[in-house]
């Protein structure tokens, strides 16, 4: 399932705000792409955990992992 250009709407507190931005400015970067840049770090860093996750709830429910990640 492609979502290229996924766009998510966040809340975070005014001080992970303020240190968002001092730390994209660091970079020369928008707050946004540093944002994004962030969470894809998180996701890829974490993904054998991931894909765990998603085995134990698919099996737990008694479908295929993949359909699973279509819903």
């Amino acid at each position: 399932m492609a979502m290229e250009g996924l766009r998510l709407t966040i809340s975070l507190s005014d001080f992970a705000t303020r240190k968002l931005i001092a730390w994209s400015k660091t970079h020369d970067r928008s707050k946004t792409g540093f944002a994004a840049s962030i969470v894809e770090t998180a996701i890829e860093s974490n993904l054998d955990l991931i894909n765990s996750l998603v085995r134990d709830i698919a099996e737990h429910e008694g479908v295929e992992p993949h359909a699973l990640e279509q819903r």
